[in-house]
């Protein structure tokens, strides 16, 4: 056989082979991607060995926005600021901006489409606000985040205003207010606030230009501090800036140090009835509801100077200078009346300490309270027409002593008196020069403490 003819008997058997191999089951198609995979009755996918292998699909889940604030702006009294609001979502979602709250001056910043971008905002007061922003999508997810604006006027580093009723202003220490003109009765260069603020600069505490104000005035209650205006002065009596209320000034100039001292006046301490009328024994829950009622009050008022100026607020609780064996009244008499004062101050003093300590945190670092009554304790009210044996020989003349000397009676000492008092003999019951030098002491310690 030729081997041109031997060629041609094999073609027929070859094509035959090729049309057997491409009709069985177990070939290969032509062009399958994957010559070791092969699919199942089931519909899964099973490796060459035959070992099937799960089909999966994953969601993703939709989530919240994201929101990016500052956390605190703060601005001058009269200044602008504006800030960003920046919302972004990591599906794509569109986002809505909403700001809840805001001081007036304060406005959301608003893009052509409608859509908050940030904000601006002018204060016109001093003060502290919160403002809620939120950012939503179409699900609903949201991110909720709070601004603190605080606004201020500019400060005084080297100012410091003294508020309150009769210790603050000095009552009794300048006799010539009983003749002249002055309804508030300052002594400002005899009383504790000058003298503290000397003491202050001398130790470094307050810079040697600081100088303090007076706008503390003879019978003045909590209210009044907000609500009646009064002329400052200063540490030589002089008058500055104009008549104010305490708490427009302490605002507007956000000093230093704000010293205060009030709240006798509203509870009736200083007068001898009052103080048996309102806290007798049968009647000691009424004055302590009376001095809650008072001390809230007076919280109110340090919390809105804490929250509106910069400045370290001294408080102080003013001592109880009642005489050891006072005078009392005709109702009562000595034993009576110095049980219902002992009760009356150590309520106070209590109450108002729990109450201050309830001021929302973040403000009461800058707050000093300061109880005085431990440090007149053994230098109480004296007798104001002197000792005993004195008084003895004036006979008929002791009335007319007792009329210009005595004062409020019920709070004087009926005998001698303490050795060395830091009450006026003159009225019992405000401090003396010593008294106040020692209110000054206590309150430069207390202040050392921040």
């Amino acid at each position: 056989m030729s081997e041109m003819s031997a060629v041609v008997r094999l073609r027929p058997l070859l094509l035959t082979a090729l049309l057997v191999l491409g009709c069985s089951s177990d070939a290969t198609p032509v062009g399958d991607p994957d010559a070791s995979a092969r699919s199942d009755q089931n519909g899964s996918e099973a490796l060459a060995d035959g070992e099937p292998v799960e089909t999966t699909t994953t969601t993703i889940p939709n989530r919240p926005p994201e929101l990016r604030v500052v956390e605190d702006a703060r601005v001058e009294v009269g200044g602008t600021r504006t800030e960003p609001i920046i919302a972004t979502d990591i599906d794509g979602d569109p986002v809505i901006v909403r700001v809840d709250g805001g001081p007036p001056g304060f406005a959301p910043v608003v893009n052509a489409r409608g859509l908050i971008t940030g904000f601006e905002w002018t204060p016109i007061n001093a003060g502290e606000w919160e403002v809620m922003v939120r950012a939503t999508d179409p699900d609903g997810l949201d991110a909720l985040r709070s601004i603190r604006l605080i606004a201020r006027h500019p400060a005084s580093d080297d100012l410091v205003l003294a508020i309150g009723d009769d210790i603050i202003a000095g009552v009794g220490r300048d006799r010539s207010d009983l003749v002249a003109d002055d309804p508030c009765q300052r002594a400002e260069d005899r009383a504790w606030p000058t003298l503290a603020v000397a003491t202050l600069v001398t130790v470094g505490s307050l810079p040697p230009s600081s100088e303090v104000w007076n706008l503390g005035c003879a019978g003045h209650v909590v209210a009044d501090l907000g609500e009646t205006s009064v002329q400052p002065t200063d540490a030589t009596g002089d008058a500055v800036g104009e008549p104010t209320t305490a708490i427009d000034l302490v605002q507007t100039s956000n000093p230093a140090v704000v010293f205060v001292g009030v709240g006798v006046h509203d509870l009736g301490l200083h007068r001898p009835e009052a103080v048996l009328d309102r806290f007798s024994q049968d009647d000691g829950d009424a004055f302590e509801a009376s001095v809650r009622d008072v001390a809230s009050e007076l919280a109110g008022v340090v919390e809105s100077i804490l929250m509106t100026t910069d400045s370290i607020v001294v408080l102080t609780i003013d001592p109880n200078p009642t005489a050891t064996r006072p005078n009392g009244i005709d109702e009562c008499g000595g034993v009576c009346f110095a049980g219902a004062m002992e009760r009356s101050w150590s309520t106070v003093d209590r109450t108002l300490t729990d109450t201050l300590s309830g001021l929302r945190t973040g403000v009461e670092e800058r707050l000093v309270v300061v109880s005085l009554s431990a440090s007149f304790d053994a230098h109480r009210a004296p007798n104001a027409a002197g000792p005993d044996a004195l008084r003895d020989g004036l006979g008929i003349l002791q009335g007319v002593v007792d009329r210009f000397t005595g004062g409020e009676d019920a709070f004087c000492d009926s005998g001698d008196g303490p050795d060395q008092s830091f009450v006026s003999s003159r009225t019992c019951v405000h401090p003396n020069d010593a008294g106040h030098e020692v209110i000054a002491d206590v309150v430069v310690d207390a202040m050392a403490s921040i």
